[in-house]
């Protein structure tokens, strides 16, 4: 029998569909993207549940009602589904305008979501869930919480900044899967600046790619007449680009778009009051040792999946200023990309209330700020690279990609910032480490928003047969494995305890 597999996706490529077919894995439902091929679940049917949803015939079906969150797992959700909200609250799009979810009606609304994840699994005979992205958005962290409820694979996939490659983790009831050794194409370009498309301009290249499936969009919408809905794609464009004015024209002709302006002006207004409280200080004119500390973008999968404990930024400064020598100040930049969402003023407030932490001015460039620095530290920042590249050591609070790489230090309560300062990161070791750690990641690329990752000699066909085939590899191993370990039960045997490691 095919392997049924649920993918959870930006976007479903019909050519990775195809290939995964012709390797005997059927594609059997489709989370957030939008698909013709299998059925798609949109992120408002997972959240308010689909018309034919039946609470009281569909939860009856759920079997794992008893079961509960673990206190991470929960947490995880909370912060993400806290920042999901909808434009407007009937349509599609969903945004990060802020939740609707009240914080006394959290553990309901949590239970609600897992429940509808179960029922989606269970629809399809789900036999393993793949995740295209970290979990961020909530509704992901439910369908996580919800195969391992059901007993389903959990295939968890990230993009590398190396062109065609991705990593993966496999995870089984909860636990990490250990599988056996598993060989993808040998990486042996060493450590090289990663390709940061998704901080740049869309290049024309890419615009022509998907020009097509915009243009259908549109006319899509436009023949079926539901020019609000498409108004509606618009608003959403511009809040992301901060267009003040093309957003109140919006507002103004859209009813259902009013709601959202009292909101918008209210954030603005927090960000505003909370810029106002910066400690700032020109980077000319500091004179003290500093630790430059990168924020990321909020909400962002950086700090939301690979920040951990350390998932509010703040929480990383404070601790950070408690490994500080004498002398020694914190300079924390703002992300380029961050506007007027999710910055309060308690998180200024927060900053502001600790002594030898300021802000540079918006337009310091990080090249200089690197440069300048005695440490580099980051939730999971692609700074913290740049400085390995360097030869320089970084302090990280999450776990970025390079975890692990020589000079990449994790944060502990008894570190000495002066000794990680004092190291040097030996290029040749670096480059030996960075070519295991991508040998033994898988080759592809999982999604079309990568597709700026494919060189003029590759087309999207092959790269698809490619990604298909390693992650038939993956599925069928951990398949595997899980299927020897259910027979040992069931015989009364002892699985093995010591199965060969793998990526």
């Amino acid at each position: 029998m095919p392997l049924r597999v649920l993918i959870w996706s930006h976007e479903l490529a019909p050519e990775l569909v195809s290939e995964l077919a012709q390797r005997d894995i059927e594609v059997v439902a489709t989370a957030q993207a939008d698909s013709d091929l299998v059925p798609a679940y949109s992120m408002h049917q997972l959240y308010f549940a689909w018309p034919e949803w039946d609470a009281n015939r569909d939860t009856k079906t759920v079997k794992t009602r008893a079961q509960r969150w673990s206190d991470a797992a929960f947490r995880s959700y909370a912060r993400c589904i806290a920042r999901l909200g909808f434009v407007p609250f009937t349509r599609e799009y969903y945004s990060y305008f802020g939740g609707s979810i009240a914080l006394a009606d959290i553990e309901d609304w949590a239970q609600f979501h897992v429940d509808l994840a179960c029922c989606v699994l269970q629809r399809h005979q789900v036999d393993q869930v793949w995740f295209f992205a970290p979990l961020h958005l909530g509704l992901d962290n439910a369908m996580a919480e919800a195969a391992r409820r059901l007993g389903c694979c959990v295939l968890l996939c990230q993009q590398t900044p190396a062109p065609f490659k991705f990593a993966y983790a496999v995870t089984h009831n909860g636990a990490a899967l250990s599988l056996p050794a598993l060989s993808f194409r040998q990486w042996t370009a060493g450590a090289k600046q990663p390709n940061l498309f998704y901080m740049q301009p869309t290049p024309a290249k890419t615009v022509r790619q998907t020009l097509p499936e915009r243009t259908g969009f549109v006319l899509r919408k436009l023949l079926q007449f539901d020019l609000r809905s498409l108004a509606q794609r618009w608003y959403l464009a511009a809040a992301n680009r901060n267009q003040e004015r093309i957003l109140a024209l919006l507002e103004w002709a859209d009813s259902g778009l009013r709601p959202f302006a009292a909101q918008r002006r209210a954030q603005r207004a927090e960000r505003t009051h909370g810029n106002q409280q910066k400690r700032t200080v020109a980077l000319s004119a500091q004179t003290s040792p500093f630790v430059y500390f990168a924020l990321h973008l909020e909400p962002e999968a950086s700090t939301s999946a690979a920040g951990g404990e350390f998932a509010n930024q703040v929480d990383a400064i404070a601790a950070l200023r408690e490994l500080l020598p004498d002398g020694w100040d914190i300079l924390v930049k703002e992300n380029p990309k961050q506007r007027f969402l999710h910055r309060s003023r308690l998180f200024y407030q927060r900053i502001a209330a600790m002594d030898r932490v300021f802000f540079v001015p918006d337009d310091t460039p990080s090249a200089e700020l690197l440069a300048k620095a005695q440490l580099v530290s980051t939730i999971s920042g692609t700074v913290g690279y740049e400085a390995l590249l360097k030869a320089r050591a970084c302090l990280h609070f999450g776990t970025p990609w390079y975890e692990g790489l020589p000079g990449a230090c994790r944060y502990s309560k008894d570190l000495d910032l002066q000794a990680i300062v004092a190291m040097r990161v030996d290029q040749q070791a670096l480059a030996e480490a960075v070519n295991r750690y991508l040998s033994a990641a898988a080759d592809g690329i999982i999604a079309p928003r990568f597709a700026q990752l494919i060189d003029e000699k590759s087309s999207w066909v092959s790269v698809a047969a490619q990604s298909a085939e390693s992650l038939a590899v993956i599925a069928y191993a951990a398949q595997g494995v899980v299927d020897a370990v259910q027979l040992a039960a069931q015989n009364g045997q002892e699985p093995s305890k010591d199965p060969p490691k793998t990526h």
